[in-house]
């Protein structure tokens, strides 16, 4: 009977070892892969943010309500996402996920929280500006009053 456990004891402790390693495995993939994703995301300042808009390799996204929007735009948008409509992430889901996108908003807010859904949607190019857009047009960029 104390052989007997004891092989008990053996098999269950080399089949948690040999699943706490392939659980391991598993994540370590997971960190490369997800790393890799992440390398083509990135949160910028203004300046890289307006060489970024040069290339013209992109879609602009205007995250701001079409109430803000009415007042004024810039001009190279060119998509504009009503972060708080009802079907926000289902139009975000749909886009191209292979498409380059640059986002912005009012204050930094909301670009941050759908570059963050951005991420978890899989999207492989996205440039957030880690600045709030008023303060940024008033230094760098022109805007259309509408």
């Amino acid at each position: 009977m104390k052989k007997i456990l004891i092989l008990i004891f053996l098999v269950w402790l080399l089949s948690s070892c040999w699943n706490t390693n392939l659980v391991n495995n598993i994540n370590n993939n997971k960190n490369i892969i997800e790393s890799k994703v992440i390398n083509n995301l990135k949160t910028v300042w203004p300046s890289e943010f307006k060489k970024e808009l040069a290339k013209n390799d992109w879609v602009l996204i205007d995250l701001r309500t079409f109430e803000e929007v009415s007042n004024w735009v810039i001009p190279w948008v060119k998509l504009n996402l009503d972060y708080y409509s009802t079907n926000f992430k289902e139009e975000l889901n749909s886009l191209d996920k292979n498409k380059k996108y640059l986002i912005y908003c009012r204050s930094g807010h909301r670009s941050g929280n759908t570059f963050e859904l951005m991420k978890k949607l899989w999207f492989k190019n996205v440039i957030n500006l880690n600045w709030w857009i008023n303060n940024w047009i008033k230094n760098w960029l022109n805007i259309e009053k509408l």
